[in-house]
């Protein structure tokens, strides 16, 4: 046999071995590879709205910070909700949606600030026309998906060509969600969500799973899927409890801090002392209007007068009143997401929503809130005519018409007229201030103070045994907070929580309700997860240890959980105030160790 030969056989044999082997590690690399990415992938659960990869920390947008928003039709018909959510959360939102949207084909009806254009091109425009409000934006939201699914809808492709613009704010992305309840075909959308989920990592963005809260229990990667959560009207599109479910998860998602997760779906138990509303005076309930309007809000009598005059066209000034034909309810007629909110605050009160204090303490909270404050409650009390300010509460609050449109016009033809009639009848009363009675079932809550050497105060006015039987570690003297430095502290709706260290409240702020006390011991103390309008303390305010700070409020508070407070503090030289962080991103804050200084004030709490 010729040596060449076989020494030229042996070669190839050796260099087809070693590149079988090769090919062998490449397929078992690539196999890893896809079982590391499916591990790391990073998973959305609905009720704690923990949308971080396991692999790194991801940041939220905080507060006072700026977002912008990419959707379609789904975002276009949750588009009140989302601003007013993303309100309250200070923080100012750049919403472009379009009915039929995708990310390369274009839309038709838009939201307020919407145009028709394919996604790809309506981020361009925006960026051009609105300078900074892609590239500033201090995080990107992505809800684009059901219309084309993965044809018309390139993930890579579209992060790439957002990343050019802004490189460095986080990206969230909405995944999908259809049942066969509808007309629409939904079949692509499974493969959509997969596609979506497998890119996170590799792309660095996140996933806000739309999908897990319409259906908690099912593959997001099977659609059509079932809507047991009863969150879809047509098959694709949130009905009225959906949209505020979706902004919900959303808002709470991106925003991070605790209060992440609120849900408008009912939670058991009511809320024994989470304030039980107003007494009102009046023998009738258009007296017991005008007083509150005068005697509590403070408004003048044709300030008064205007809003009376719409109530009067809205309902009658029933507190009970249903539109057969919308569902609206109450005194103001509130619908959808506000109708909702209204039953879950009569809830959290322990009253019916059918109550006129209850429906009157609600509208002021409205009104009060950041989004209706400067919209409605400073222009009405700003105005000098009762044309003013009964086109205010009609154009700015109730809104049954376009403003300025002939729909409008007439309303005003019976509106106004309303109003002065009022004028004429209450405009010499000067109204009856009234005030919070407690609930009658408060008294029955028995509790105390726990103060430990140095005076540090257990932050709830409860007992022991309740306190035990709710599952926080009383006893170990190790932080058991599940993520960082903190305590997550269980007790019933209504208990209040009361200041741990004296100092200056720093920050109050509501949905859920969240203080922020700079205290006497130097460090920046935070508590979160009380009820809505629960605080009876304000910015600026010097309080004692031991002082009443809120209450604790209800599941939907506690990000879907069970009821608790969450306290934590971070050293006072460092922070004046509460950075935005949740779960793992809180992580890289130097939050104090306060599990020793709790388990032994609660020793000092009644048994």
């Amino acid at each position: 046999m010729n040596i060449i030969n076989l020494n030229s056989k042996f070669l190839t044999s050796l260099l087809s071995f070693l590149v079988i082997t090769i090919l062998m590690f490449i397929n078992i690399g690539n196999a890893y590879a896809v079982s590391v990415e499916k591990i790391f992938t990073p998973y959305y659960n609905p009720d704690l709205n923990n949308c971080q990869p396991t692999t790194a920390e991801f940041s939220q947008v905080p507060d006072g910070g700026k977002v912008y928003m990419l959707g379609d039709s789904i975002t276009v018909r949750s588009e009140d909700a989302l601003r007013r959510k993303f309100t309250e959360k200070n923080i100012t939102p750049f919403i472009n949606a379009a009915v039929s949207r995708s990310w390369n084909g274009s839309g038709n009806i838009t939201s307020s600030q919407g145009s028709s254009l394919p996604g790809k091109e309506a981020l361009r425009e925006d960026e051009s026309k609105n300078a900074g409000v892609v590239s500033g934006a201090s995080g990107i939201i992505i809800a684009l998906g059901t219309n084309g699914g993965i044809g018309s809808n390139p993930i890579e492709t579209a992060i790439d060509e957002i990343r050019q613009i802004n490189s460095s704010s986080p990206i969230w992305w909405v995944n999908t969600v259809g049942t066969n309840q509808g007309p629409y075909n939904v079949s692509g959308l499974g493969a959509f969500n997969e596609q979506l989920a497998e890119k996170a990592t590799s792309k660095n963005f996140q996933v806000i799973n739309w999908f897990s809260a319409v259906n908690p229990t099912g593959d997001s990667s099977i659609v059509p899927t079932n809507d047991p959560t009863r969150l879809i009207d047509d098959g694709v599109h949130p009905n009225n409890a959906g949209v505020q479910k979706l902004s919900d998860i959303i808002v709470n998602g991106v925003s991070g801090g605790d209060s992440n997760g609120s849900s408008s779906e009912s939670d058991t138990g009511a809320a024994c002392c989470a304030g039980a509303g107003s007494t009102v005076a009046g023998n009738n309930n258009e007296e017991k209007v005008w007083n509150y309007l005068v005697g509590t809000m403070g408004f003048s009598a044709v300030q008064a007068a205007g809003v009376m005059g719409n109530i009067q066209q809205e309902s009658g000034f029933s507190s009970t009143i249903v539109n057969t034909s919308s569902g609206a309810y109450g005194l103001i007629q509130w619908l959808g997401g506000r109708k909702t909110s209204l039953q879950n605050f009569a809830r959290d009160k322990g009253k019916d929503v059918g109550d006129i204090a209850i429906q009157l303490d609600f509208m002021k909270q409205e009104l009060e809130s950041t989004y209706y404050k400067t919209r409605v409650l400073d222009p009405i009390k700003a105005s000098q005519s009762i044309e003013e300010s009964t086109r205010i509460w009609l154009e700015k609050f109730e809104i049954p018409c376009t403003p300025g449109s002939s729909g409008c016009a007439k309303e005003m033809n019976i509106r106004l007229p309303n109003a002065q009639n009022w004028l004429t009848q209450f405009g010499s009363k000067t109204g009856t201030a009234v005030g919070n009675s407690p609930s009658e079932t408060c008294a029955s809550q028995e509790g105390g103070t726990g103060v430990s050497a140095d005076g540090f105060v257990f932050p709830l006015r409860t007992n022991k045994k309740t306190i035990q039987d709710g599952g926080w570690c009383f006893d170990n003297q190790s932080n058991c907070h599940h993520d960082y430095n903190a305590a997550d502290i269980f007790a019933p709706t209504g208990t209040e929580v009361v200041a741990a260290r004296g100092g200056t409240v720093v920050t109050v702020k509501s949905g859920p309700t969240r203080v922020v006390i700079k205290a006497d011991d130097g460090n920046t103390y935070y508590y979160t997860h009380m009820g809505v309008g629960t605080a009876v303390v304000a910015k600026g305010q010097v309080i004692a240890a031991g002082a009443t700070i809120g209450r604790v409020g209800v599941n939907a508070d506690a990000a879907g959980t069970t009821q608790h407070l969450h306290i934590d503090a971070l050293p006072g030289d460092k922070y004046s105030s509460r950075p935005g962080c949740a779960g793992a991103s809180c992580k890289s804050y130097p939050f104090i160790n306060l599990q020793p200084a709790l388990t032994e004030s609660f020793k000092g709490l009644p048994d």
